[in-house]
């Protein structure tokens, strides 16, 4: 999937919300200082949701997936 825009709410207080149409404006914006790192953690945090989503309906709702996910989440990992 890819995004048209990418949006990092802010407050008002911290000069509103900021909408980039690339990768690069993002990078450079937070270079420049005028993003705060919670802040572009909080944004990462919820595209990588979005991304991952369709990948968790597909295990929710596929019989086979969702017995090969139970299976996985009851094994114990040892080192």
């Amino acid at each position: 999937e890819k995004f048209d825009s990418i949006e990092i709410p802010r407050p008002e207080k911290f000069g509103g919300p900021l909408e980039m149409q690339s990768c690069q404006e993002l990078e450079k914006l937070y270079q420049e200082g005028k993003i705060h790192p919670l802040d572009l953690k909080s944004a990462a945090v919820e595209y990588l949701d979005r991304l991952i989503e369709p990948v968790r309906k597909h295990f929710e709702t596929n019989p086979k997936a969702r017995k090969l996910k139970e299976f996985l989440d009851s094994q114990k990992i040892t080192r």
